[in-house]
């Protein structure tokens, strides 16, 4: 720990401020120190210096390690480095003449030491900062000292509310309306013109540089250290910067030899304006070269589907053209089209830019300063030749580089697994009763989900040999914390090793070591892209990706396998069997569930990749040669009891009904559309997690742990009610995810909407979660276990509170995080215990709940007095109604007859009115289903003055009349008051004065 006299050397040596300052502000600290005694610590000495604005939260973080510096670089110093996102590494920084704001962004490797590669940044960085345009971040320097080189680019606001990467925004949500995605679109465009004037090419883009204010203004930030050059397949199959491109490259990329183009350069801005309209890039999954290949021979979706209009799809056809000269020629030609589709209010907000203080000041300085100002001609063009390849190892990534030599001293996600380093302190809890503690937080849930498929994750018989009884739960371990105020130091030297690369020693040096506040989350072992779920079918609502291959190779991962008891062995058993694929030969497998047509059962299905992605003849060999179906999008194998696919990709196999992999051939092997809950929480997955499990919690308990369902635990009331006592109402999708690697690390995302509040969520499970580990002695008591267990069951109560200390939650992104952290080799225990107990008979139970009494309704008449809750942030109409629908049957078990909301897209473009009219913050609580439909019409409607849905002017209305497609079957239907008068529709009576 730093004394006092060690902070104040520090900070003195570190020329933040002038000697005599130093030495006055210690004066003035030691006279509060002599009031107050407790004040004499090097914290409350930072604390104090922050407060007087003397230091900011980065330069006390680096003082209080120990350190003095180094802050100042040539004409800059640091203030503080960013932590997280994709400019995780670069530095804030101010230019110390003028005070202007800029970011320091590093450049160090052997790569950035050849004389060719340097004079292409150069030339590349040159032409990007002779751009001032509103669109383009812009580069204002490039420093080339002896020590560390670095490119000087102007800060637009980060770390301020609302700036965020466009790959941040469409995670957080599902998809963007049609003005606002070709608002966006249009910018990028206007800065593609001006880097393409200034024959300057971009080569990859992707929503990781494409960055928005609040008023979704954009800034496009052009790396100028990634040098363009051909694709080198297959060795760019392993590196992640190309094959996370490859969702926006054009086809020509794949041609030998290809070099990026203004027309790749449009189709990537396609690609881009896809994925806004609907929420996923044109052609998820796969390889580049499968990607390519898609790229280039598979037509676009029909974008009516996500309710886009003919003009923005016909558009989007344009620019995403297969053949290069069928697109448009320019970026200029695609900003004046365009702009046609772009409100003027919107245009207009562009060219109101705001010109920063210091600004002036500090371009009157570059004039006599920067090094890139005062160089030769530019080159003719970037496109007449390959650059040198400058990501020969994409392990050793320029892109992702720190300053040379700098010294990690913490980061809000380190990009491997937490170490055990911080020290743990008791707290105090207040505790009541729950019967069936087993299944609480997010570990219940997943625990569930795993007991049920975790059978198919090893191919050899699994005995409950007791191996759990000797790997005790050490209640002393303690786990690595972040903090995300802590960046790295920056040092002088070019030596020293990249702490951000993966080895041991450097994750060690990111970790800080600080107390344990009982709340902060725990870092993630893993930082992967969102799990794929190509093949899986439409409609299912509960997926769990499994990934057996590297489970396997870790230590502990044969132990997690046993600890799942001999129910394992058997379901391993019958699917080898039936199926002749052993479970060595699968790298991972994704399961999901549906509910079958008539809504009475649920239907499993098994997407299973294998391990060395064998051609279509070798796994119909691996199956048996198995006989097939002809159907109208391809074949269907009979293999012993299940019905099987084998897609024309390499290595898939897909398993199920016959139903639902028909459906899955008419999708195309999609990845399925989801709710826009599950939407939102898939683009927050991590595919490098073991076990990542993915649903609605409504799936749960309305249909797979309903009453008639058979369990090998027994009743699936022993689950059901449990989970819907802690998850409580509201909660619309779920995350969950597991990694046993050197730390046991389970995490929980949730997502319930606008009607439940993201803080009063994570209260409300905070509470419900202290009422749990007291508890667990009178169940352990209750259940009387078997002589066989009965020494790891009666320290399972310890263990349960170990783990509930280990408990964090709290909002993230907008989205309520629970995850734990705890020593791998609890992992077994917990799963055995856990197991045994579900297996387990106990006596009477209570759970704690306020139970209903309800009536289904018999009619649709008697279901719209139904109460419900929507909360809609932004949704087109039709989507809006999709989830009201589903919502609908979902809540409601056991309806009489079918329910469905239909919209008559015919009816509403006589009236103008396009099925996709936007829906924004919308939000009913516990209201009637007509009081939500009548409020969703209005919302809609064209004409936005009507008070009152009498008027004539409420031309969007609801009623009730009979299905055309299904005789005397009632729907609710979407249509207009012209179309029910001269239908003579019958109009609900809040429509009619």
């Amino acid at each position: 720990m730093t004394t006092p006299s060690e902070f104040w050397l520090n900070f003195r040596e570190s020329k933040l401020l002038e000697n005599q300052e130093c030495m006055q502000l210690r004066q003035q600290f030691a006279k509060l120190v002599a009031n107050n005694p407790e004040l004499d610590q090097a914290k409350s000495i930072a604390a104090w210096l922050i407060k007087n604005g003397k230091l900011t939260n980065y330069q006390a973080t680096v003082l209080l390690k120990g350190h003095n510096g180094p802050f100042d670089f040539g004409r800059y110093r640091v203030q503080n480095r960013i932590s997280k996102g994709t400019l995780k590494g670069r530095f804030q920084a101010r230019h110390k003449d003028t005070g202007h704001p800029v970011v320091l962004r590093f450049l160090k490797g052997d790569e950035f030491k050849n004389p060719i590669v340097w004079g292409q940044i150069t030339n590349r960085a040159k032409a990007t900062a002779t751009i001032k345009d509103a669109n383009v971040w812009r580069i204002y320097d490039l420093i080339d000292q002896t020590s560390y080189r670095y490119i000087v680019l102007e800060d637009p606001g980060i770390g301020t509310d609302g700036f965020t990467s466009l790959s941040d925004k469409l995670r957080s949500t599902a998809r963007l309306d049609s003005t606002t995605a070709c608002f966006i679109a249009w910018q990028v465009a206007g800065a593609l013109a001006h880097l393409h004037q200034c024959n300057t090419l971009f080569g990859l883009l992707t929503p990781d540089q494409v960055w928005l204010d609040q008023q979704n203004r954009v800034k496009l930030l052009l790396p100028a250290e990634q040098l363009l050059r051909p694709l080198n397949l297959p060795a760019d199959e392993s590196n992640e910067h190309f094959v996370k491109a490859a969702d926006y490259m054009s086809p020509e990329w794949q041609l030998p030899g290809a070099m990026p183009t203004a027309q790749s350069d449009i189709y990537s801005l396609g690609s881009l304006l896809f994925q806004m309209l609907t929420g996923m890039v044109p052609f998820p999954g796969g390889s580049i070269k499968e990607k390519l290949d898609r790229h280039a021979k598979d037509p676009i979706d029909d974008l009516s589907l996500f309710g886009v209009g003919d003009n923005v799809s016909q558009f989007l056809n344009y620019l995403m053209a297969k053949n290069p000269d069928t697109r448009f020629q320019s970026a200029e030609e695609i900003v004046n089209k365009l702009g046609l589709l772009v409100p003027e209010s919107l245009r207009q907000q562009v060219k109101q830019t705001e010109v920063g203080e210091t600004l002036i000041d500090y371009e009157a300085a570059l004039t006599t300063e920067s090094a890139i100002l005062t160089l030769g001609p530019l080159p003719p063009s970037q496109a007449s030749g390959p650059a040198v390849d400058v990501r020969p190892n994409p392990k050793n990534n320029a892109a992702d580089s720190e300053p040379a030599g700098s010294k990690p001293i913490a980061g809000n996600k380190p990009t491997r697994k937490p170490t055990r380093t911080s020290h743990r302190h008791g707290r105090r809890k207040k505790r009541s009763p729950w019967a069936n503690p087993i299944l609480w937080g997010g570990i219940g849930l997943g625990v569930l989900g795993i007991i049920m498929v975790f059978a198919f994750l090893s191919n050899t018989t699994i005995d409950n040999d007791g191996e759990g009884d000797r790997n005790k739960v050490d209640d002393t371990t303690t786990i690595a914390k972040t903090d995300p105020e802590a960046p790295s130091i920056p040092k002088d030297t070019d030596d020293e090793t990249d702490k951000d690369e993966d080895t041991s020693t450097e994750i060690e040096g990111s970790v800080l070591l600080i107390e344990d506040d009982g709340e902060t989350l725990w870092a993630s072992p893993t930082e992967g892209a969102p799990i794929d779920l190509a093949w899986t079918p439409p409609g299912a609502q509960l997926f769990v990706t499994i990934n057996i291959a590297d489970l396997l190779a870790t230590e502990n991962g044969l132990s997690v396998l046993q600890a799942f008891g001999p129910q394992v062995s058997s379901i391993i058993s019958t699917f080898e069997t039936s199926t002749g694929v052993a479970l060595d030969k699968v790298d991972r497998i994704i399961l999901s569930w549906l509910e079958d047509e008539q809504g009475q059962s649920t239907t499993p299905n098994i997407v299973a990749y294998l391990s060395e992605a064998p051609d279509r003849g070798t796994r119909s060999g691996l199956l048996g040669d198995p006989d097939s179906e002809e159907t109208e999008n391809g074949l269907i194998f009979q293999v012993g009891q299940y019905s099987a696919l084998i897609p024309e990709q390499d290595g898939i196999l897909v398993f199920g009904s016959a139903s639902t992999l028909k459906a899955t051939l008419e999708w195309g092997g999609k990845p399925p559309l989801l709710r826009r809950t599950m939407t939102q929480l898939l683009k927050n997955s991590d595919d490098q997690r073991h076990i990542n499990v993915l649903l609605a919690p409504s799936f749960l308990f309305n249909s797979l742990f309903r009453d008639g369902n058979t369990f090998y635990f027994g009743d699936p009331k022993k689950v059901r009610e449990p989970l819907q006592w802690l998850l409580g109402e509201g909660l619309e999708a779920m995350l969950v995810s597991f990694h046993f690697d050197q730390v046991f690390y389970v995490e929980a995302r949730m997502s319930a909407g606008l009607t439940v509040d993201k803080r009063e969520l994570i209260t409300q499970m905070r509470d419900r979660m202290n009422e749990i580990p007291e508890q667990i002695e009178n169940y352990i008591v209750d259940i009387n276990p078997s002589k066989h267990w009965r020494a790891l069951a009666f320290r399972f109560p310890g263990m349960i509170r170990f783990l509930h200390s280990q408990t964090r939650i709290q909002v993230e992104d907008q989205t309520p995080v629970l995850n734990i952290a705890l020593p791998i080799e609890a992992a077994p225990n917990l799963l055995i215990a856990g197991e045994l107990s579900l297996a387990s008979e106990a006596g009477a139970v209570s759970v704690p709940g306020n139970p209903t009494t309800t009536t289904t309704p018999q009619s649709i008449t008697e279901l719209l007095n139904v109460p419900m809750s929507v909360d809609i942030p932004q949704q087109d109409l039709n989507l809006a109604i999709a989830d009201i629908a589903m919502d609908v049957r979902n809540s409601i078990r056991g309806l009489p007859f079918e329910f469905n909301i239909k919209i008559d897209g015919n009816d509403l473009m006589d009236e103008g009115i396009t099925r996709n009219q936007a829906i924004r913050d919308f939000v009913m609580v516990d209201k009637p289903l007509q009081e939500i439909l009548t409020g969703i019409v209005m919302k809609a409607n064209p004409v936005t003055t009507v008070q009152s849905p009498t008027e004539k002017d409420q031309k969007l209305v609801w009623l009730i009349t009979d299905d055309p497609l299904k005789a005397g079957t009632k729907i609710i239907l979407l249509t207009t008051r012209k179309a029910a008068e001269t239908k003579q529709y019958t109009l609900p009576a809040v429509f009619v004065e």
